[in-house]
């Protein structure tokens, strides 16, 4: 029998709960210290009385304790723990109680340890892993530190971009307003540029001449077009003939088409009613034939029950059902019949609707050539408006032509301006690309300098932690005094390392308020320059509009003075004069359009700083918020060890119970060996004690009081369930005859009772239940 801790407790009669409840870990004690290859087996005598399944008159040979190795030689583990662990003297002597107790009952029989060193292992197994817990928490709070100030100094860095990108708009705002100061002087140049203007339209009614023979060559061009639009209206009219003649001929031949539909849906209108004549026919006569085999049925129905009485009538009845299936045959044939003349009526309905789709395709074609006739006039009628509209079109285009002459020529000009403008703005933006990236690799290499000290703190601290853990294991292996110096250090170092994070978060929120105070006034005071700057803007813009219609206004009186004297050529100057100061009304246009997008522009970026301080400001609230949180956690967790500790009291104390009903079952096994000649006994004395093993299960109130008087038939039935009736009996009886006991007539043994036998599996499984569920709740 081997010894497992999941399948016995020890024989504890007078000891505490709290030394019972011992035996079990040290159990898995030994496990853990003796090496694989000392493994022992435990083996019980079969007459031990702490075994599941007892043998009576066990004792001889078998009753001595064996040990069997597994797979070396025999070591004693108690003698390597003992060298492995340091000695313990205690500090206060053994209750006189526990001294008088003998060896059996205070050491276990089958390790040799008393059961007070198993409860000490016990205990510092649980201060072992409240020493683990603490640590792991210590560990994921400098975790947790860190984490915090990388949080902090991210914020920080993103201040400091926060603070260059509000340098880099104004930057940007101070470039708008170079660009309006080169803007003004760009119209001051296109001034001086009218008046050479007023020079090249000279220049241009030279041109003109020279266009008006152009034109000459134009309307030699027109006739020509006009020529070729006769031939096209001759080409509509044979088209519009040939489509006459189509139609007429399509008439002739839908009229045929209508009358051949009509004479074929005459004819099919014919075969339908002739067969439905056919199909009505059949009917009546398929429900005649079924009335006269009804009839016939009914025949032989009274056939049959007259057969019964009459041999003669068998004949009859057979004729009959050759009658009754002839008709049955004609009943299926007509039925075929029927079945064929739907399927020529379904058939001769299909062919009909194919010839109605195709005479609906027809008529459909028929459609599309009205309509395509009448599309064809239609875009007759819109060629010719076409051409006509072309030919004003083309007239008024070669005066457009002439007037877009001189604006290309300034649109060149101002393009070659535009790409050298374009030019010098690339350079600068290569110029700044450059800067940027030496920044980035700047970045790059910090961050790269920032993650190796990382690491290196990283090693460190898991150096250091590996440290203190095995100072701990060496602490706590040396000395159980040093558990309370080391409660306290571990208490100090809580209320230290609290005070620093309350000095921490402190210092922090301080140093976050100072610089949102401090960004918060920068931004003001940008946000009023940028408002300045901006009126400055808006008060210059309309001056300088003014400005220039003024000095328009009075180049124009002076030309159309100039005009007035030059009879033709005046009219030709005022229009070139209107499309020039249409050119200046566009370009104040664009400028306007352009000052609002950077003013839109700056708005923009005014709106994006405002959204990242909110940012930053909802991040603080986060890491409060997270702050707060850990210390809930932390309250959970000693919420948690107060559960735990009440749990393992419970425990300790259903423990203790399961001891006191073990020792009860060791006395009344006891009791048993004495009582064994009771086995020979009348059936009477057997009824009675099943009737008080009935009494006993029925209740449940005295599970922990059990007597010797109530559970002696209940481990009589057990014992006989273990043995084969006739044999084992006999050997123990002869055995008791021997030692010295009384001795009782030897009566045939009666068959184990079934009732018992489940009371006492019930009972059994009880207790593996009990312990089962206290392992799993530890």
């Amino acid at each position: 029998m081997l010894c497992s801790c999941a399948e016995w407790s020890p024989p504890t009669t007078g000891l505490s709960a709290l030394h019972a409840s011992c035996l079990c870990a040290w159990a898995c004690v030994i496990r853990q210290a003796v090496p694989a290859a000392h493994c022992m087996h435990f083996v019980l005598p079969h007459s031990c009385p702490l075994s599941p399944f007892p043998v009576l008159g066990g004792r001889g040979e078998n009753s001595s304790l064996h040990l069997q190795p597994c797979m070396a030689p025999s070591v004693n583990p108690m003698s390597q723990i003992v060298k492995d662990m340091d000695r313990h003297i205690p500090m206060h002597p053994l209750p006189e109680e526990i001294q008088k107790m003998p060896r059996d009952e205070t050491v276990c029989k089958y390790c040799g340890v008393s059961y007070l060193i198993l409860h000490e292992f016990k205990l510092l197994e649980e201060k072992m892993k409240m020493m683990e817990k603490e640590l792991k928490f210590y560990q994921g709070s400098m975790e947790r530190e860190n984490q915090l100030q990388d949080d902090l100094r991210h914020l920080r860095q993103e201040l400091e971009q926060n603070k260059t990108d509000i340098e880099f708009k104004t930057e940007r705002l101070r470039i708008a307003c170079v660009q309006l100061q080169k803007r003004e002087e760009e119209l001051e140049i296109l001034t001086k540029e009218l008046r050479n203007y007023k020079e090249e339209v000279k220049a241009a009614h030279n041109q003109l001449q020279i266009l008006g023979k152009e034109t000459t060559k134009q309307r030699s061009y027109l006739a020509e077009t006009m020529s070729l639009l006769r031939s096209l209206q001759l080409e509509q009219t044979a088209i519009k003939n040939v489509t006459n003649d189509t139609l007429v001929k399509w008439i002739s031949v839908r009229k045929e088409l209508n009358a051949q539909v009509e004479e074929i849906s005459r004819s099919h209108t014919a075969e339908t009613m002739s067969l439905n004549e056919c199909l009505e026919a059949s009917e009546k006569e398929k429900s005649t034939l079924q009335n006269l085999v009804s009839n016939l049925q009914a025949k032989s129905d009274s056939l049959q029950s007259t057969s019964q009485q009459l041999l003669a009538s068998r004949e009859s009845e057979k004729e009959l059902k050759n009658r009754c299936h002839e008709l049955q045959m004609q009943v299926l044939d007509l039925q075929q019949q029927k079945e064929t003349a739907q399927l020529n009526l379904l058939n001769l309905t299909k062919e009909s609707n194919q010839q109605k789709e195709t005479a609906l395709t027809k008529s459909k074609e028929m459609n599309d050539l009205l309509t395509r006739l009448r599309r064809m006039e239609y875009d007759k009628d819109t060629a010719e408006l076409r051409l006509t509209k072309e030919l004003k079109e083309k007239e008024d285009s070669l005066a457009q032509f002439q007037e877009k002459g001189l604006q290309l020529q300034e649109v060149l000009a101002e393009k070659e301006r535009a790409e050298e403008n374009c030019k010098r703005r690339t350079q600068r933006l290569e110029s700044e690309l450059e800067t940027l990236k030496e920044v980035l690799k700047q970045s790059q290499e910090e961050i790269a300098a920032l993650q190796h000290e990382r690491e290196l703190k990283f090693v460190s601290y898991q150096n250091r932690i590996e440290q203190l853990q095995d100072a701990l294991r060496q602490r706590i292996l040396s000395n159980d005094s040093r558990d309370a110096k080391l409660e306290a250090e571990l208490e100090n170092e809580r209320n230290k390392y609290l005070r620093k994070l309350e000095e921490t978060e402190q210092k922090y929120k301080e140093e976050a308020s100072v610089e949102l105070n401090i960004e918060r006034q920068k931004n003001e005071e940008l946000i009023k320059k940028l408002q300045k700057q901006q009126q400055e803007l808006e008060e210059k813009i309309p001056m300088l509009i003014c400005q220039a219609s003024e000095e328009l206004t009075i180049e124009i009186n002076l030309l159309e003075k100039k005009l007035q004297e030059a009879q033709t050529r005046l009219a030709e100057r005022d229009q070139a004069k209107e499309s020039e100061t249409g050119n200046l009304k566009k370009m104040i246009s664009e400028l306007e359009h352009s000052l609002k997008r950077e003013q839109n522009k700056n708005n923009f970026v005014l709106e994006e700083a405002r959204s990242e301080l909110y940012v930053k400001s909802e991040k603080l609230n986060e890491l409060t918020q997270n702050i707060d949180e850990l210390r809930l956690q932390l309250d959970k967790v000693i919420q948690e060890n107060s559960f735990l500790k009440e749990t393992v009291r419970l425990e300790c104390e259903e423990r203790y119970e399961l001891t006191e009903a073990l020792t009860q079952a060791r006395e009344q096994l006891i009791e048993l060996k004495r009582v064994n000649g009771s086995l020979s006994l009348s059936q009477r004395t057997f009824h009675s004690d099943k009737a008080v093993l009935s009494s006993t299960l029925a209740s449940p109130g005295q599970k922990h009081s059990l007597g010797i008087s109530s559970t002696v038939p209940a481990k009589l039935t057990s014992l006989l369930g273990s043995y084969a009736p006739g044999t084992g009996i006999t050997s123990s009886m002869n055995r008791h005859g021997q030692s010295g006991h009384r001795s009782f007539p030897l009566l045939p043994s009666p068959p184990p009772a079934k009732e018992r036998a489940a009371s006492v599996t019930d009972v059994r499984q009880t207790i593996t239940a009990v312990l089962r569920r206290n392992s799993t709740q530890l």
